[in-house]
């Protein structure tokens, strides 16, 4: 079996990222200057997006070149390094061009096969009907999951905890490629702290399994970071998220 490289990750993470941003109108992937960039397809009738712009195994040098033939005026500039990457010197670095570091996220990867599997401290379920994917689209807010992937199997899977009939708790597996991309893992703040999120977690990588996933990809927060390696997840890398300011738009 192949191991999950960070070059393999990117593609997962890029084209899952573009997936869910889909929701509302096409986000694409392309390759271009060495960059891995996403963004919207024109026609957005209410304004376009911000792209990223994802620069992997390129010294700050060639990649603020990269950014600057992209014509990278705006959006987030996501650099990503391996775990004995220097961090705080390639920070420095690209400070200096005028790039402006938002927040870092570890890059965690996981075989399926290998999750841990544990009890679920509450009921958790495969959201597969409308008014399932209606009651936590109402608690997130935001579309999780539209009318055309429910009970599909080669699409989105979208798999929430419950309080009684009410959601407090969710996460998503989307297919990119050979591995699955992890996204919107939230767990409402009166259960946090209670095993929800390993549950979520590990009922999402048990199906994953099932459906002939071997590898899941995920960008972790704070929490996440904490809870990633008891459901079977290794960090791989980081990602620093920088974002233009005046100085660097000025030079552009």
């Amino acid at each position: 079996m192949e191991q999950m490289t960070l070059e393999r990750a990117v593609e997962v993470f890029a084209h899952g990222f573009a997936f869910t941003r889909s929701y509302t109108h096409p986000y694409v992937v392309e390759r271009k200057h060495g960059l891995t960039i996403m963004h919207d397809t024109p026609g957005r009738y209410d304004g376009e997006r911000n792209p990223e712009y994802i620069i992997l195994r390129m010294t700050p040098e060639k990649g603020v070149k990269a950014l600057r033939r992209a014509g990278c005026v705006r959006g987030g500039v996501c650099v990503i390094e391996d775990n004995d990457a220097d961090l705080a010197t390639s920070k420095e670095a690209y400070k200096k061009f005028g790039l402006r570091l938002f927040r870092r996220e570890p890059f965690f990867a996981g075989l399926t096969a290998e999750a841990p599997k544990y009890k679920n401290p509450i009921p958790i379920k495969r959201v597969k009907t409308q008014d399932q994917a209606d009651a936590v689209n109402r608690a997130n807010r935001r579309r999780q999951i539209l009318p055309e992937h429910l009970g599909r199997e080669d699409t989105v899977r979208l798999y929430a905890a419950y309080d009684e009939d009410d959601p407090v708790g969710w996460v998503s597996s989307i297919p990119a490629g050979e591995a699955n991309w992890v996204s919107n893992l939230y767990v409402s703040r009166a259960f946090r702290g209670k095993g929800v999120g390993r549950g979520l977690m590990s009922a999402m990588l048990q199906d994953d399994c099932a459906h002939g996933v071997e590898w899941s990809v995920l960008l972790a927060s704070g929490d996440g970071a904490r809870l990633d390696p008891h459901v079977g997840y290794q960090r791989i890398g980081t990602l620093q998220l920088f974002m233009p300011g005046d100085e660097w738009r000025a030079s552009v």
